[in-house]
């Protein structure tokens, strides 16, 4: 069931009704060619501009009309000249004629003295030129007769300005070549080019200098219209909706609307299209809540293909052994075996042999192919009895999927062309897929392969057995179960194993309804689609059942390559490759307001030729620096230190070694065996588990050891306590251990995610006081940022943060742009 459409599809009917005569007469004197198959497209766009026309003209609006779906040329083409149709009758409808206005009495006398003279041709005219004179004199008959449909009185002011980039411009002209009142800016002034609309492809500062007769223009328009123009902000810019509301303030315009009428790039993703949306109104000021989208099911194009993925589920909905092994896991922070990721592998376990494999490179060595060097480092800090119960739970779970029979319930969808889709990491491992293909009894016409391989794909029969969802916004993972061009195929279907899959799609499929509920509502929506009974059928749709899934380290783990790498060309220097999830710096027409978003989202917002884009990759910055040693002060944290080793009467000079002293003292004291036996008891107070003995004496009472601090977090926190180190010092030491790893690797996950949430805030932007902004989100931060594992202490939090914004801004240092390209890789 398709929550949202379903609910929209049981009103649109009713909304489209509400059209009156005036649409079918508009349609009627429509020209561009294909015009039947966007006759319900129109009639929505028409209902929906009505709306707008009754809505309070005592102060500028704005509305901002966004097609989902994507829309050829000649669909924009035929909805160009509606909407140029529709403000002209409008505005006829509305004009109640003076008996001072003379203008279509005027041209009709000046046509008709033109059209009853005689053709003068030369003596030595040929066929052509006289073929052209005839013409001539046709289209002026045509125009009179146009003029003289028109009310005698009627001012043919120019109200609506409706700004077209070039092209769309030159094709609109010959659409209606015909008609006398569609005219441009350049023609306002001529004796016989009067209208209710004209178009304008030139930029403010030409129009501005304008006038209808003694008058300005901007003084006569009403609506401005920006038709397709977020490529044409150079152009158009200047038309934004806070320039209007202060030229109406200041400057005694009359301004009632401001229209904007925009697509998004790619069908696929609704959050790609929130993107869109979100530039479109920060380019042009729209206010909040002045955006309505069209979705692609509301477009009423005739769309081939089915709409949904088909999503079964088999076995049991819930286990006992599951659970203690995600229990298990989360009390030892090994999350990695429990992630999206690693649920896609064990999933495949449909015999002993796949599960012997499986467990063998799991558990069984340092080089396996399947978890990340930090997971297998903390595995092998595990003791003796934890590493057993962990493993002896994990074979359970794969006793229970292979009992299940999974495999032949899958069996049931596969046909002989089948695609059999599952994650990279599996498709790496030829072994892996040799036995998933004996146990489903895959032939030779089968093929085994990632969400990347079959992405285009629209001919062929596919079986999903990889889990991908759309994941948390921004970090939005395409395509997913929800959203893809695989949608399109003969058959797709996903089959995942019930106790591991069922929740997360329950949760993500509600997290993909609230979200896009929130992206459509509209006052108009509101008003004629009973918003608020869908927003009551999302709460009831609420999964019962909470889950842990933490989106950060899953978007760590994810072994998701979407397939695509994008290739930039800089004004100033040679070609770079980034991946989708690379996270950029961007700031458009020199405006002084920085953001952060991912590549993916900036592609498909660039177009050629504008170059008033600049980028810088936010990895760059801390190649560059060691945000981590300059982000405190070191003369405080020395001061710190210094009182920490006054307490305990210690006089060494190394942080990272201070809590092995401690220990050192402890085995000293009452013997290894003991010290250590005592610590273990302690932790396990805490569901903590200790490291093997031997780990503890080369490591943790190794005041020479490399290691800074346990891996596990909780386990460090704990261990300060029990040797009554302050929280300063575990702060102090993960600042240190931060400062060696970005040494090595230069960049840090969670300082990445920081920045781009101060970017995004508008610490950044020109003029603006870090401190100012962040005084009334330091609630955020602390609630969405590991603030301590960053080394930031929260007591110092809000001057931290000041500070990091203050020496990241030296480091900004933006590219033009001269090509970016997508790049898909198979």
């Amino acid at each position: 069931m398709d929550l949202v459409n379903d609910h929209i599809r049981k009103y649109l009917n009713e909304f489209l009704i509400s059209s009156d005569s005036t649409f079918l007469e508009l349609f009627e004197v429509l020209t561009a060619p294909g015009k039947s198959r966007y006759e319900k497209t129109l009639q929505y766009l028409y209902c929906l501009l009505i709306e707008v026309e009754n809505l309070d003209k005592s102060h500028l609006k704005a509305f901002h009309v966004q097609f989902q779906e994507h829309v050829p040329e000649d669909g924009k083409l035929l909805i160009a000249e509606f909407i140029w149709q529709f403000y002209f009758r409008m505005s006829i409808n509305n004009d109640n004629g003076s008996p001072e206005s003379t203008t279509v009495t005027d041209t009709i006398n000046y046509l008709r003295a033109k059209a009853q003279q005689p053709i003068q041709a030369p003596e030595r005219v040929s066929k052509a030129q006289l073929t052209k004179l005839r013409n001539e004199k046709r289209r002026q008959r045509q125009h009179l007769g146009f003029y003289e449909t028109l009310k005698g009185t009627a001012s043919l002011l120019p109200e609506t300005l409706l700004n077209l980039h070039m092209a769309m411009a030159e094709r609109l002209r010959q659409v209606m070549h015909d008609n006398p009142t569609f005219i441009s800016t350049a023609q306002i002034n001529n004796i016989d080019a009067h209208s209710y609309v004209i178009y304008n492809t030139e930029k403010f500062d030409n129009i501005s200098k304008l006038k209808v007769g003694n008058t300005p223009l901007l003084k006569v328009a009403k609506k401005i219209v920006l038709f397709d123009c977020e490529s044409s902000i150079k152009r158009f810019g200047e038309l934004n909706f806070i320039r209007l509301a202060d030229l109406n303030k200041n400057h005694r315009t009359n301004f009632e609307q401001l229209l904007v009428f925009s697509w998004s790039p790619t069908p696929k993703s609704f959050y790609r299209s929130k993107s869109r949306r979100d530039l479109i109104n920060e380019r042009y000021k729209i206010p909040a809540n002045s955006s309505y989208v069209i979705t692609a099911m509301e477009s009423l194009l005739d769309q081939s293909g089915c709409n949904q993925i088909s999503v079964h589920f088999t076995g049991i909905e819930n286990s006992h052994f599951w659970d203690a092994f995600v229990t298990e896991t989360t009390i030892r922070e090994l999350y990695e075996l429990r992630s999206i990721k690693l649920l896609n592998i064990y999933s495949l376990c449909y015999n002993e042999d796949i599960k012997n494999y499986l467990i063998s490179d799991l558990f069984g060595h340092d080089d396996s192919k399947f978890i990340s060097n930090s997971t297998k480092e903390a595995i092998s800090e595990l003791d003796i009895d934890t590493l057993a119960r962990i493993r002896n739970l994990l074979d359970n779970v794969f006793d229970l999927i292979i009992q299940s029979e999974h495999n032949l319930e899958i069996a049931k969808f596969v046909s002989n062309d089948s695609i059999i889709v599952v994650s990279d990491l599996v498709v790496a491992s030829q072994e892996l897929t040799l036995k998933i293909s004996d146990a489903l009894g895959l032939g030779g016409a089968n093929k085994i392969a990632s969400w990347a391989a079959v992405e285009n794909l629209i001919d062929s029969n596919i079986l999903l057995l990889c889990y991908q969802d759309q994941g948390r916004f921004p970090n939005h993972i395409l395509p997913n179960i929800f959203e893809s061009a695989l949608a399109t195929c003969n058959m797709i279907i996903a089959v995942y194993v019930s106790f591991l899959f069922r929740l997360r799609y329950q949760w993500s499929l509600y997290a993909f309804n609230r979200d896009r509920i929130h992206f459509l509502s509209h006052d108009i929506r509101r008003k004629h689609f009973a918003w608020g009974e869908l927003q009551q059928k999302l709460n009831y749709s609420i999964p019962k059942k909470k889950m842990n899934l933490d989106w950060s380290q899953e978007n760590q783990y994810s072994s998701s390559k979407i397939g695509e790498t994008y290739r930039i060309r800089y004004k100033a220097g040679k070609a770079r490759t980034y991946t989708s999830s690379d996270l950029f710096i961007f700031n458009n027409f020199n405006n002084g307001v920085y953001r952060v978003d991912r590549m993916a989202n900036i592609f498909e917002n660039f177009h050629e030729g504008d170059d008033s884009l600049v980028i810088q990759n936010l990895d760059d910055i801390q190649e560059d620096i060691n945000i981590y040693d300059k982000i405190v002060d070191t003369t405080v944290q020395e001061q710190e230190l210094r009182v920490i080793r006054k307490q305990f009467q210690l006089e060494i000079d190394t942080a990272g070694s201070l809590w092995k002293v401690l220990l050192k003292e402890q085995a000293s004291k009452h013997g290894e065996v003991s010290a250590y036996e005592n610590l273990r008891d302690y932790l396990r107070t805490r569901r903590l588990n200790i490291v093997s003995f031997q780990h503890y004496k080369n490591t943790w009472i190794n005041p020479g050891s490399d290691s800074t601090s346990p891996l596990s977090r909780n386990v460090f926190l704990s261990l300060c306590e029990y040797l009554n180190l302050p929280r300063t010092y575990f702060v102090i030491v993960q600042r240190l251990k931060n400062s060696a790893k970005q040494s090595s690797r230069h960049s840090t996950r969670q300082m990445n995610l920081l920045l781009k949430d101060l970017f995004n805030d508008g610490c950044f932007d020109v003029g603006v006081d870090p401190q100012a902004v962040l005084v009334d989100r330091l609630t955020f931060y602390k609630k969405n940022h590991p603030l301590d594992e960053l080394g930031i202490d929260e007591n110092h939090l809000l001057g931290n943060l000041v500070t990091l914004v203050e020496l990241i801004i030296p480091e900004l240092r933006l590219f033009e742009i001269v090509t970016l390209e997508k790049i898909y890789n198979e």
